[in-house]
């Protein structure tokens, strides 16, 4: 009796396809090699609806004899985490199917995998980099705990301009300087700092590195000796931050982050079965593939506010959120 459902030219059943390509999601979804390193770096998992600041910090207070401690849970800073739902359409009709090889039906698959990929780096460079109350401290929403002797208020910025945040002016070495100050101050080590930036920002940044006249001769600096020999290969230090090149950053804008905690927070889908990238049958049973699709659950936020600043380069005098980020 002949097999029910849609067989592809070179005669391989689109229900075998089918099972062959959850299999290869299952070990996209488990395999943690499949997960950039930048994401190990500054994410977290969670499943619950909101996540906490992780700068909020509880404090001591002198206790008289016989009093209940001071419970200090409800100063914790809950910061809400939306779930969202993201779907890539296959376009698996039954006539694509029967009039496609297997081996075209694999690579359609295996860009559906890289195109998730894409879809988690936007959602945490996104949460990043666009100044809203999900991302960085950005002057309204949320006023940062006090660290040691350091106060702040609402209106504290995390988004800045060029020019040590005036704007006006291109950006230079003293705005990393400067910079620095903005994540020290929240208590964040300077050992662990990283400064991302795409390739035509990398090429602003070794004009920095030039000969500078001195009062009897010309002194070469030491970002130069640096550069003449390596050139600005990963793990070049400039004031501290380690350089990383990142097409994701895109022109005039720079990454500046601490990796002494998680950074970002990725809410998941509260079913462990449905965590990651999912591939949804379609409506036929004798063949799942037709009218089949990817979907993923994700939410992201960023929960060490301080931990992080953007930097606009601009001859103006107002912030511009970048582009590339939104999923119309």
């Amino acid at each position: 009796m002949a097999e029910h459902g849609i067989r592809t030219i070179d005669n391989i059943s689109s229900n075998d396809l089918y099972n062959k390509y959850l299999g290869w999601i299952d070990e996209y979804n488990i395999n943690p090699e499949y997960v950039s390193e930048f994401i190990r770096q500054v994410g977290i998992k969670i499943d619950k609806p909101n996540a906490v600041l992780s700068e909020a910090h509880l404090e001591f207070v002198e206790s008289a004899d016989l009093n209940m401690p001071d419970w200090q849970k409800a100063k914790e800073i809950s910061l809400p985490v939306d779930l969202k739902y993201y779907a890539l359409g296959q376009a698996f009709t039954r006539r694509f199917i029967s009039t496609s090889t297997s081996y075209e039906l694999d690579e359609r698959t295996k860009k559906a995998i890289s195109a998730d990929q894409r879809l988690i780096m936007k959602k945490y460079f996104g949460s990043m980099m666009l100044k809203s109350a999900t991302g960085l401290y950005h002057g309204s929403t949320y006023k940062p705990p006090t660290y040691k002797n350091n106060t702040f208020t609402t209106s504290h910025q995390h988004y800045v301009l060029s020019n040590l945040g005036v704007g006006d002016a291109a950006w230079d070495i003293d705005d990393v300087r400067w910079i620095k100050e903005h994540i020290l101050e929240h208590g964040y080590s300077a050992l662990n700092l990283h400064l991302y930036a795409n390739s035509n920002t990398i090429r602003d940044i070794e004009g920095w590195a030039t000969w500078y006249a001195a009062a009897n001769t010309t002194v070469q600096s030491r970002l130069t000796d640096r550069l003449s020999i390596e050139g600005f290969a990963q793990g070049v230090s400039i004031e501290g931050f380690v350089l990383h090149h990142e097409e994701w950053i895109p022109d005039d804008y720079m990454l500046f982050l601490s990796h002494d905690e998680p950074c970002v927070a990725e809410r998941v889908h509260p079913n462990p079965s449905a965590h990651g990238l999912q591939l949804i049958p379609g409506k036929n049973t004798n063949c799942m593939l037709e009218d089949s699709y990817y979907e993923r659950a994700v939410g992201t936020a960023v929960i060490a506010k301080g931990a992080g600043v953007v930097m606009y380069n601009t001859t103006g005098g107002s912030w511009t959120n970048p582009e590339g980020f939104n999923f119309d």
